[in-house]
Formats: C-alpha cells, structure tokens, sequence
C-alpha cells in the first residue's frame, strides 16, 4: 500500500516540476525574443544619417557615468566627432604633434608605444583599446563616415581616403583640390560627397573610389552635405549660399542670404519634406540678431525666424518636426572687441513659431546638438560642460563631459573633447546588465543548465526508485524473518 502512495505522490510532484522548468525555460525564450527585437542603429556619419537630423534610434543617458576614457596628453587632440558602428567600434580624426615637438610622449593611455607621429584617423574598441591608427597620415579636419560594408572614408589632408576597418590601412584615395573642414556624407548607395575650401567644388565619388562628378560653385565649402529623399545634394558655402546639386552633379538652385553684415551660415538639415534648414550668425556689424532659415525644396524662402542670439549651431530636429539649436548673444566692448554674452536653447515648430527658449548657465556652445529617441536634447559648451535638455526645453542636468558629441550603440555617448576622447553610460543601466549578468552567473552555477528545476526533474524518479527497492528489500527480508524454522523429523 505505501509503495502505491510513493508512485502517486510522485505523478504528482513531478509533471508539476516539469512545469515549472517549462516555465522558466519559457521566460527565457521570451527575454531572449525581446533582445532580438531591439533596435539596431549606427551614428555612421556626420549628425547620425545623410539628412543631418541629428536624431539616434536609442534612449541617451538620464544618470551619466563615464564607461571609459582615453586622454592624449600634449601629444595630440580629437579633430572630429566619432563615427560609431552597432558594434561600438569609434572612429575619430586626431591632430597628433610628432613626440620631438611635445614635452611629454604620453598619447592615448595604454597604448603610448604606438603613438603616431602625425595625425591621422584613430579606431577604439570596447574599453578603450586603440585597435588601429590609419597607415595615411595627415590632418583630419572633417567629420569621417562608415560604409555599410564597414570602410571608413576620411578626408586626410587633401586626398579623400578609404580605409580599411580591420587594420587601418588605405584601400584607395583620391587627390581633391583643397582640404574638406565639412567633411565626408554617404548616400543610401554609398557614394561619396564632400565640398572643398579652397577648391571651392563638390566631389561626388563611388564607393570604390571612381570620380562620378565634380561641381564648381561661387564660394568655398566649409559644410557638411545633406542629401534630400529624391538624391538631391545641399551644401552650404562662404558666399553665404545654400546650393542644391541634382544627383547628376548640375546646380539645381542657389539661395542666398541677403542679410547686412552676416558673417557665415551652418551646414544644412533636411526635413522629410527636403526642407532645408540652416541657421547664420555674425560677429561684428550693427547691433541687430540674426535667424534661423527654412528653404523650400525649389529654392524658394518658406519663413526665416529671428534667434535670439547673433551666433547659433547647426540645428537638430525632433521626430515631432521642431528645429533645435543653441543660440548666444554676442556682446561688444566700447572698442568693439567681441565678448561672448548669454546663451539660449530654442525650440521652432515646423511653421516657423517658436515652441520654447531656455536660458542656460553657460555662455557659448560647442557643436551641433543632438538628440535621443525620446527627444531628449544634447548640447556641449566651449568649456566641456554637456546639458541634456527635456523635449519641452526644461533642463534635465549638467555634467563636464561635453564635447563633440555622437551616440552610440545602447544609447552611450561618444564624446571627442579638448584633448581626449571618452564614452558616457547611464548608471542604472548599467546596474541592471550587471544585475542580470549575476542572476545568469547564479543559475548557470546551480544543478545542471537550467538551474533547480532542471535538478529536481531527475533526482525525482531516481529518489523514487531507490525507496521502491529499499522497501522491496525491507519486506523480502520481513517474510524472510517470518517464516518458521523446520526441522528434522527425530529418527530415534
């Protein structure tokens, strides 16, 4: 009867602990589903995509925390925002002076036996290891970009050079005819665009390096490209013009900016819609502020709104449509030498009104903003300070961490500063991986692969039979015990 009970009791026990293991090898199968769901998404090139928005895919940090830094000491200093891949791989232009002009040899931290001479582009890997320094050496003074097959493109003095991801060294390069502070812009095919200063021309180049076009124009490019939905190429230049060059390299339009004693215009940045945006700053002149522009797609002024400042960055825009910038108030000495003023964050709708202004602590900015997938806004200043901004232009916080800034895989920032460059995390997300990296370490190290449950799914039945055999065993030798001796009948 016991016997019968045990079998019972065990039916029981175990289709209940095969359900828990069910379970939980369920929640796995779930938890791993939602990390293939996450969002993959590259700051590949300038203001993260050819149109310049800005705007990454990932949620930037909310509690900041250096993951790693990298200083160059006196030897050289970031030249360039970084190009991130997914895999957070970071690409930056340095200007590296040759060890015998320093006082110290002390370069990226780790690795000073293989400091450059001269300058060149430097690849980071996780944790800071410096992977490769480019065999082409020069002044990098433009963003980089990154192929879908992974080759960097980088402007090297004034050759425009394609270089090998895995060790740095040239794949092809061509001569351009002058140097490209605006730097390197992919199209969705992975041809290349990037406008020249003295030369005064916009190169259209094919991913392996076969001249496609080349446009001359009145001024000298000092921006970085933006590409419209139909192919069409904005640039701007030092003629105080926005050019917009068909995919076939003829000038389509040319809009100029017909205000008094305007010194310079930004790079441009593309709506969905192909409206260009572009903001102009001047630095002496009358009294007077300047403005934000938004040109049509035929070339025409769609509205111009008057910013608080005279000196504003290249904008940024929202998912919602609204035109971020930092804007700062130049004020002038009785004998008219410049002195940085106050400094604001605006926010413009799409029509043209403003949406909000926010007065910061600093006075100047560094950089173009950019913005996370919740709408959060990054600025730098001059001084190394990062603001991070809610949408609705309230401060969130304030940290010396700024620089040029990018983000990257899981929302770290990359940040290229005065004379180092660095990665920023967010502290709770960080303790959250760490978390679960320790509950997987805990359950990995129990009874067999899948934990607990896994061990009682087999020491269950052998439990069961082990007491079948002990009470078999103990009954056998009961009735054994039992029976009567016999004995043999008396012959006498």
């Amino acid at each position: 009867m016991f016997i019968v009970l045990l079998i019972a009791v065990s039916l029981t026990i175990t289709p209940l602990v095969f359900a828990a293991e069910k379970s939980e090898t369920t929640e796995k199968t779930e938890k791993k589903k939602a990390v293939k769901k996450k969002v993959e998404d590259t700051w590949s090139v300038y203001q993260h995509d050819m149109r310049h928005s800005g705007q990454s895919s990932f949620k930037a940090p909310m509690k900041p925390t250096v993951l790693w830094v990298v200083p160059f000491g006196e030897t050289g200093k970031p030249s360039t925002p970084m190009a991130v891949t997914k895999d957070g791989i970071a690409f930056v232009g340095v200007l590296a002076a040759p060890k015998e002009d320093t006082e110290t040899t002390e370069s990226a931290e780790g690795n000073q036996d293989s400091s450059p001479s001269s300058s060149g582009v430097f690849a980071f890997g996780e944790g800071k290891k410096v992977i490769w320094v480019s065999s082409e050496k020069g002044a990098v003074t433009g963003p980089l970009a990154i192929g879908k097959d992974g080759t960097v493109f980088a402007v090297i003095g004034t050759s425009l050079v394609a270089i090998d991801p895995k060790n740095g060294e040239t794949n092809w390069k061509i001569a351009l005819n002058g140097e490209s502070p605006g730097g390197v812009m992919l199209d969705g095919a992975g041809n290349i665009y990037v406008g020249t200063l003295g030369g005064q021309t916009l190169y259209a180049v094919t991913k392996d390096g076969d001249l496609k076009w080349a446009l001359k124009v009145d001024g000298q490019i000092d921006s970085s490209p933006a590409i419209g939905s139909d192919g069409t190429v904005y640039f701007t230049a030092k003629d105080l013009s926005l050019y917009a060059a068909e995919p076939n390299g003829t000038l389509k339009w040319k809009y100029t900016v017909n205000v008094s004693e305007t010194t310079s215009i930004s790079s441009p940045v593309l709506a969905k819609d192909n409206t260009a945006y572009f903001t102009a700053t001047r630095y002496e002149g009358t009294p007077g502020l300047e403005f934000l522009y938004a040109i049509n797609p035929n070339g025409n002024l769609k509205w111009r709104f008057e910013t608080m400042g005279k000196k504003s960055t290249m904008p940024a825009l929202s998912k919602d449509g609204t035109v971020v910038f930092g804007t700062t108030i130049l004020n002038y000495t009785e004998d008219r030498s410049l002195t940085i003023g106050e400094a604001y964050a605006q926010g413009v709708n799409p029509d043209g009104t403003e949406k909000w202004l926010f007065k910061v602590r600093d006075d100047d900015f560094l950089g173009a903003p950019v913005i996370d997938a919740e709408g959060n806004i990054y600025l730098s200043t001059p001084d190394w300070y990062m603001l991070c901004l809610a949408k609705s232009g309230t401060m969130r916080w304030r940290a010396k961490i700024g620089g040029l800034t990018s983000i990257g895989p899981e929302g770290s920032i990359y940040v290229a500063a005065k004379s180092s460059v660095a990665a920023v995390g967010d502290k709770d997300v960080i303790r959250a991986k760490q978390k679960d990296k320790d509950e997987d370490g805990q359950k990995q190290g129990g009874f067999g692969a899948g934990g607990p449950g896994s061990f009682l799914i087999y020491i269950i039945p052998v439990a069961i039979v082990i007491g079948i055999v002990y009470l078999l065993k103990s009954r056998i030798g009961t009735r054994e015990e039992d029976e009567p001796e016999k004995t043999e009948p008396d012959g006498g």
